[in-house]
């Protein structure tokens, strides 16, 4: 059996293999890097959920319960994001205590968190 990409799905992997080129080319350990990876995905899923509870909240074509009830569901994924962030980041750091990274390694994955 053959499985080939499509041009959008070849676009899609070239542009998610970009958004973490910084964190491939690092000299941090793979399970660090996933974990780096982990949360850039969840951080900017935060940003669209964000960006989408906005525009709820703007829209003047809803009435105004069924305004509340999108921007309750979509609190309520904000909060679960918002929650495994936290939970990576713990993750992220057990992690980088275990791997008993040097100093210039520690200050790379911060950087990169910050990203």
């Amino acid at each position: 059996m053959r499985v080939s990409l499509s041009e959008a799905g070849k676009a899609q992997a070239s542009d998610e293999a970009k958004k973490n080129q910084d964190i491939d080319e690092s000299s941090l350990p793979d399970s660090i890097k996933q974990i780096l990876k982990m949360i850039r995905k969840l951080k900017e899923d935060l940003r669209e959920k964000m960006a989408e509870l906005q525009s709820v909240a703007t829209d003047q074509g809803l009435d105004d319960e069924t305004r509340m009830q999108r921007m309750e569901g979509l609190q309520s994924e904000v909060a679960s994001l918002n929650g495994a962030i936290s939970q990576a980041t713990a993750s992220l750091m057990k992690a980088m205590r275990e791997a008993g990274l040097s100093g210039e390694q520690m200050l790379e994955a911060a950087q990169l968190l910050m990203k």
